[in-house]
């Protein structure tokens, strides 16, 4: 019989402690309560983030609003020429894979083209306007992606990026709303991790817009990458707690890809390099998973006054044995033992 990674192992404690609750039903309401909230608000997303993070093939995208500097981004990230453009932009997104050789393929919806194949990465960037960017309504509806293949270091391991057009932006002469839909599609059937773009400004709102496409992909999202930042080190907390209720799961970081490494360009590349191969991912998000329970137990502690949660004791034994193994999670296992002594 398959042994429970962490992640359903909890999950599966989460659900028969409110089971067990339920029926002693000793006033238990609020108990019942955030422990159903705490399932579907941060363990079931890190479930769902865990199982694609096996895949070997494993799709990480830049996902925000048009002009956000997502492109810039991946640039300054892959050293490979990305589309850019100001105003509206087309449905096409553009996968960049490692490969010995330069090649961008073009994949239609009925089939795909012929590969091209360039001397250097630079000559890329003009082909890549023509296919993606000054093109017509009617040719974006007839291209699902673009992908551009060469020897990028960060991508050896199988790791694949995707620069997506930004949502909220109909395409010139686009009227019913398609652009939106492919964009949707895409993300749905081929990206496995997003990182949230915002653009941080002057006024560092958050529009509407942004927190319902966010509340669409939520499930996907570890992380927000406040772009365009030029904050300080105290104005970056100011903005985390302004707007951590908006993206409860998600962790912050503050990038300007025109300025140095300084400006957490480098702790980006850092934590995409934890994302090249499966077993690294698989860590990651057991990480989060020890972190959301961690700051779920302490919520108890300080706003609810449970020091000590009557846990189902056959799934905690459970739960507890999955975790036995890793050294990372040994404080969660000795605060679990020690509220249950």
């Amino acid at each position: 019989m398959r042994e429970n990674s962490p992640i359903e192992a909890l999950i599966h404690l989460v659900q028969n402690t409110v089971a067990q609750c339920r029926v002693q039903d000793r006033g238990n309401a609020t108990l019942i309560e955030a422990l159903e909230c705490f399932q579907q608000s941060r363990l079931l997303p890190i479930y769902e983030r865990t199982q694609k993070a096996k895949k070997k093939k494993y799709v990480l995208s830049l996902v925000g609003l048009t002009n956000v500097g997502k492109s810039t981004l991946m640039e300054a990230l892959l050293g490979v020429p990305a589309p850019k453009k100001n105003g509206p932009a087309t449905a096409i997104p553009v996968e960049y894979h490692h490969g010995d050789n330069w090649n961008l393929r073009v994949f239609h919806k009925d089939t795909s083209s012929a590969v091209e194949t360039f001397d250097d990465p630079k000559k890329i960037d003009a082909r890549l306007r023509q296919l993606v960017v000054d093109v017509t309504p009617k040719a974006a509806e007839s291209t699902k992606w673009v992908t551009v293949s060469g020897p990028v270091p960060l991508l050896k391991d199988g790791l694949v990026m995707a620069d997506t057009p930004g949502f909220g932006a109909a395409q010139i002469g686009e009227e019913d709303g398609s652009h939106q839909k492919r964009l949707e599609d895409f993300i749905r059937n081929k990206i496995d991790r997003i990182y949230f773009c915002i653009a941080a400004g002057d006024t560092w709102a958050i529009s509407d817009t942004e927190k319902q496409f966010y509340q669409m992909f939520s499930e996907l999202c570890g992380h927000v990458v406040v772009t365009k930042w030029e904050g300080s080190e105290s104005e970056k907390e100011k903005y985390r707690s302004h707007y951590q209720d908006i993206f409860p799961s998600a962790t912050f970081i503050f990038t300007n890809a025109k300025m140095t490494e300084e400006n957490g360009l480098q702790r980006l590349k850092d934590i995409l390099e934890k994302h090249t191969t499966a077993e690294k991912r698989v860590h990651i998000s057991e990480q989060e998973m020890s972190e959301a329970f961690d700051s779920f137990l302490n919520y108890m502690e300080t706003v609810h006054n449970i020091t000590s949660i009557p846990w189902s004791s056959f799934s905690l034994k459970s739960f507890l044995s999955s975790i036995s193994e890793r050294p990372e999670m040994s404080d969660i296992s000795m605060r679990l033992k020690e509220s249950n002594s």
